[in-house]
C-alpha cells in the first residue's frame, strides 16, 4: 500500500501553504521565460519530486530552476520589467547580505525566519535560479567552488568573524581572476559537461545531451520545463532518486514563515 504523506504537506497545513506560495512564483517565472523563449529546467529535488511524486517532494519547502549563465545575464533585464510587483530579483548585489553566488526570486508579502533572515532586505519565500557554465574539470571546480564560494559567503554573511572577513576580501581577487581564467580555458576544451556555476557547490557534472532539447513535466497540476533525459539527469545527481528515503532523512528546512 502506497505512503501517506499527507501528514507532511497535507491540505490546510502551514507547509502546504508555503509550497503553494512558492509555485505561485514558478508559475510567474515560467511566463517570463516562455514569454522571452528563455530555457531553463527544474532541477535538483524539485525535478525529483516532479518525476517521483508530480509534484513537490512531500516534507520539501525549497523550489530549484537552473539555466545557463549567459541566459541569466538576458533574463535579470528582462525581470526589471516584467516582473510581478509581487516579486522581487535578488542576488548579493541588490542584498549585500545574500551569502551565495546564485539568484533568487522573492515574494514581497512573506518572511522567513531563519538563520541570517533577519539580515536581509529581501526576506520572503524564494526561488532559487542557479545558473550552469561548461566545466572540464570536477576536481578544478570542487576547488575553485572553495576556494571563491568561501570567499563570497564570508565577506557577504555579517556573523563571520573579522579575521575570516579579512582573509576573504584578501583571496577574493585573486579566486575570482582563477574563475575568470578557467572560464576563457573551457571555451578550447572539448566537452558537453556542464555544472552549477563557479562557487557553488555541484552535485556532479551532467551532460548537457542530456538536457536538450528540453520537454515538459507535470509539476503540482502544472507543466514548467525539464531536461531531455530525466532519468538519466536524475541518476547522474541522486542514485537510485525513486527510492524514497527514510523518515529521519526527511527534513524541512525553514524554521517559521510568517505571511502579510
Amino acid at each position: 500500500m502506497p505512503e501517506d504523506f499527507s501528514k507532511y504537506n497535507g491540505e490546510g497545513t502551514m507547509l502546504r501553504k508555503v509550497q503553494l506560495r512558492m509555485l505561485d512564483i514558478l508559475i510567474e517565472f515560467d511566463r517570463i521565460c516562455r514569454k522571452y523563449d528563455i530555457p531553463y529546467w527544474l532541477e535538483g529535488g524539485t525535478l525529483l519530486g516532479a518525476v517521483r511524486h508530480k509534484g513537490y517532494i512531500p516534507w520539501d519547502d525549497d523550489l530549484d530552476i537552473c539555466m545557463e549563465r549567459k541566459d541569466l545575464r538576458r533574463l535579470k533585464t528582462i525581470l526589471k520589467k516584467e516582473l510581478s510587483e509581487k516579486y522581487i530579483y535578488q542576488d548579493r548585489f541588490n542584498d549585500f547580505n545574500l551569502p551565495t553566488v546564485i539568484s533568487k526570486i522573492r515574494e514581497k508579502g512573506s518572511i522567513i525566519k531563519e538563520e541570517g533572515s533577519e539580515r536581509l532586505k529581501y526576506p520572503g519565500l524564494f526561488l532559487d535560479i542557479i545558473p550552469v557554465e561548461k566545466v572540464f574539470s570536477f576536481k578544478v571546480k570542487n576547488f575553485l567552488d572553495y576556494c571563491y564560494g568561501h570567499c563570497v559567503r564570508s565577506i557577504h554573511n555579517r556573523q563571520k568573524s573579522l579575521f575570516d572577513k579579512m582573509l576573504s576580501y584578501l583571496l577574493y581577487l585573486p579566486s575570482l581572476c582563477l574563475v575568470s581564467i578557467v572560464r576563457l580555458v573551457s571555451k578550447f576544451v572539448p566537452t558537453s559537461s556542464i555544472g552549477h556555476l563557479y562557487g557553488f557547490r555541484s552535485y556532479d557534472l551532467v551532460d548537457k545531451n542530456d538536457i536538450y532539447p528540453l520537454v515538459e513535466i507535470e509539476f503540482e497540476g502544472h507543466y514548467f520545463k525539464c531536461p531531455f533525459n530525466s532519468d538519466k539527469y536524475l541518476t547522474c545527481l541522486f542514485g537510485d532518486y525513486m527510492q524514497v528515503p527514510p523518515v529521519e532523512n526527511r527534513m524541512v528546512h525553514t524554521t517559521e514563515i510568517v505571511f502579510y
